[in-house]
C-alpha cells in the first residue's frame, strides 16, 4: 500500500471505520505514522491490526505514542514485525501510562521479532525473557488490561515466573494466553503458585509446552483453591494419564471449570 493512499483514506477511517485491517501491507515505519496520526485523533476505532508488516523501532515509537492517548480502541495486533526489545518497552510504557482510557484493550505482540545479540537466533520470532519482564511490569501498573495474547514465542520458565509475579496482584486480567512457550515444570510451578492466589483470570491458556506430569500436580494443588478459572488449556504438553488423574481429583474439589483440554 503506498503512502499516498494511506493519506487518502485519513479523514475517512477519522471518523467513520470502527474496524482496520492492514495485516501484510508491506507498512513501515514511514507508513505507520500515518496510521499513529490516526489513533491520535480518531473517535470510532476499536481494532487495528498490523500484522506481518515491516514496522521496526522508530514505526512503533508512533504507535506507542498513539496508544497513550487513544480512547476508544479495543484491539491492537502488531504480530510479525521487527520491534524488538526497545519496542517492546515503549509499547509496554505506554500501557503503563494510558490509564482508564482502555478498560478492555487486548494487546496481540506475539511473534515479535526480537534483534539483539545474536541476530541468527532472534530472527525465529521469539520473545526473549525480558520482553516479558516489560510487559509484566506495564501490567502491573496498569489496572485495566483484561486480556493478554503471547502464545506461540519462548519466553522460557523466567519470562513464566515474570507473568506469575503479575497474576499475584492484577485485579483485571481475566485472559492470558502462554501457549507454546517452552514452558516447563519449572515455570508452571511459578504459575500455579499465583493462580491459587489470583481471583480474576477466567481463561488460561498453557498448550503445547513442556508440561510434564509434575507440572500437571502443580495446576491440580492451584486448582483446589481457586474458583474463578472457568477455563484451562493443557492440550499438547507432556502429561500422561498420571498428571491427567491430578487433574481430575483437583476439579472434584473445583466446582467452577467447565472446559480443559489434554494431549500430547
Amino acid at each position: 500500500m503506498r503512502t499516498s493512499k494511506l493519506k487518502g483514506l485519513y479523514d475517512y477511517i477519522l471518523n467513520t471505520l470502527i474496524k482496520l485491517d492492514l495485516n501484510t501491507q508491506n507498512i513501515d515505519d514511514n507508513k505507520v505514522q500515518h496510521v499513529a496520526d490516526i489513533l491520535q485523533e480518531n473517535t470510532t476505532l476499536v481494532e487495528l491490526k498490523l500484522e506481518g508488516n515491516r514496522i521496526g523501532l522508530k514505526g512503533t515509537r508512533h504507535l506507542a505514542r498513539a496508544l497513550r492517548n487513544n480512547q476508544t480502541l479495543i484491539e491492537l495486533n502488531i504480530s510479525d514485525n521487527q520491534i524488538g526489545d526497545v519496542g517492546t518497552q515503549y509499547l509496554a510504557e505506554a500501557i503503563r501510562q494510558n490509564e482508564v482510557k482502555q478498560p478492555n484493550i487486548i494487546l496481540l505482540i506475539n511473534n515479535l521479532i526480537c534483534q539483539e545479540q545474536n541476530e541468527l537466533i532472534d530472527r525465529l520470532r521469539q520473545l526473549a525473557p525480558q520482553h516479558a519482564a516489560y510487559l509484566s511490569n506495564a501490567t502491573r501498573i496498569n489496572q485495566t488490561l483484561t486480556t493478554l495474547h503471547l502464545d506461540r514465542n519462548q519466553i522460557g520458565d523466567t519470562g513464566a515466573q515474570q507473568i506469575a509475579e503479575v497474576l499475584i496482584t492484577n485485579q483485571t486480567l481475566s485472559r492470558l494466553d502462554l501457549g507454546h512457550n517452552r514452558i516447563t515444570h519449572i515455570g508452571v510451578q511459578h504459575i500455579a503458585g499465583a493462580l491459587a492466589k489470583n481471583q480474576m483470570l477466567a481463561i488460561l491458556g498453557l498448550g503445547g509446552n513442556e508440561i510434564t506430569d509434575t507440572g500437571a500436580q502443580h495446576i491440580a494443588e492451584a486448582l483446589t483453591k481457586n474458583q474463578t478459572l472457568s477455563r484451562l488449556d493443557l492440550g499438547h504438553n507432556r502429561i500422561t494419564h498420571i498428571g491427567v488423574r491430578h487433574i481430575a481429583d483437583a476439579l472434584t474439589k473445583n466446582q467452577v471449570i467447565m472446559f480443559e483440554t489434554f494431549g500430547k
